[in-house]
This record gives C-alpha cells, sequence and structure tokens, in this order.
C-alpha cells in the first residue's frame, strides 16, 4: 500500500510538537474491494533531498516523523527506511522511502486522512525505527547454469532476521528452463532451503519439469 501527500491547511488545529516548522498530511486510500487492516505496512516516498537543500530538514532524517491522529490526540508511529535486500532507500535522496504501519483499518474505497509527516527540527534525534512487522526482499540471478549434475546448485540465497516468532512470511520463487540441443530427455528442480535445511514433506517448496516435456528450442 503506497500513500499520497496533501499540504496541510489546518484540518487539524492541534499541533503534534511545536519543535517542528513544518508537517504534511498524508491520505491512505484502501483499494475498491479490499479492506485494509490495521498493522498493514505502508510505503511513502518523499523528496527528502529537496527538504534537507531548503533547510526544512536534517540530512540524516531524525526529524521525519510519522504521526497519526487518533481522534482525539496525536501518536507517533515507528518508521524505517525502505529495504528489499536488493536496494535500499537513504535520507537525502529525491525518491527516499520510509514504511510505517496503519494505525487503523481502512474499509474498501475509503480514505484515512488521519496520518502527517512532521520535519524541521534541527535538534531532533533517535526516532522512533523499530524495525516493521511485515517487510518485503527480493532477491534474484539473472544468470544461466547449465549442468548435467543431480546435485542442486544454489543460485540465489536470502538472509534476514525475523522481528518476531509469529512472523509468517510469503515465499515466491519462479525459474525457467530451457533446451540447449535437441535431446528431449532432461529435467529440473527447483528447491528452497530454510535455514540451509531442504523443506521436506508437507512443507516443501519446490517446483520440477518432468522428463521428456518438449519445449520449443529458442
Amino acid at each position: 500500500m503506497s500513500a499520497t501527500q496533501n499540504f496541510t491547511t489546518g484540518t487539524i488545529s492541534t499541533w503534534w510538537d511545536s519543535g517542528y516548522a513544518y508537517r504534511e498530511q498524508i491520505t491512505l486510500t484502501a483499494p475498491a474491494s479490499k479492506d485494509v487492516p490495521s498493522g498493514y505496512p505502508v510505503k511513502l516516498t518523499i523528496d527528502h533531498a529537496a527538504l534537507y537543500s531548503a533547510g526544512k530538514s536534517q540530512q540524516d532524517g531524525d526529524d521525519i516523523r510519522i504521526v497519526y491522529w487518533n481522534g482525539s490526540g496525536f501518536v507517533e508511529i515507528d518508521r524505517t527506511l525502505f529495504n528489499n535486500n536488493l536496494t535500499g532507500s537513504s535520507w537525502n535522496q529525491s525518491d527516499t522511502i520510509i514504511m510505517f504501519k496503519t494505525q487503523a483499518a481502512i474499509a474498501a474505497d475509503e480514505s484515512d486522512s488521519g496520518y502527517y509527516v512532521y520535519y524541521g527540527n534541527g535538534s531532533a534525534a533517535s526516532p522512533p525505527t523499530d524495525a516493521l512487522s511485515s517487510r518485503y526482499f527480493v532477491a534474484e540471478s539473472l544468470t544461466e547454469t547449465q549442468t548435467s549434475s543431480t546435485t542442486p546448485v544454489t543460485k540465489v540465497s536470502l538472509t534476514f532476521t525475523p522481528t518476531d516468532t509469529s512472523e509468517q512470511w510469503v515465499v515466491v520463487g519462479s525459474w525457467r528452463q530451457r533446451r540447449t540441443d535437441s535431446n528431449d530427455q532432461y529435467a529440473g528442480e527447483s528447491q528452497f532451503l530454510v535455514n540451509s535445511v531442504l523443506r521436506t514433506g508437507t512443507s516443501q517448496v519446490g517446483y520440477r519439469q518432468a522428463a521428456n516435456r518438449h519445449l520449443p528450442m529458442y
């Protein structure tokens, strides 16, 4: 889920913290056919380089704070830089991406405009940056391997540290097999290992290309 920003016009007259000179309102909108639950991760892209060059934000982003108006008061939200294991966002960029979690459910096709980005505090330090309970990682290999061995070869690996023992992870993988000669007698298999251990039985994650399947040569 992503967010849109709008310069606030004082819809909420209360200012969260007088030490911050600026704020922008964030509107979150749920898809037309799907509710967004509380705690759902949101990606927000900001031009932090422009804020820093204008003297409106610290170079290290410590003054960038996400705050939610819950109807009676402001609540500061943990936020962290986006990192998917292939690319990681950083401060002082024109497309800095930060992530935070929704604080209330949003019904399908409805919006919540209670979120704000506060910034412009030269003395701000130690923002809340706890890792999110839902994160995205990507790992890929664009190289080709040719082998007649029946021993699997590691093509790509992904390392991350769960933040909670109750986390559930969805792993998605894809691969392509192609023939390099006119022999149709071949088979291929792909598999996942978790902590260097092959998943087996009902927990096995993998897929197989059976022998004698005729694939076009390309």
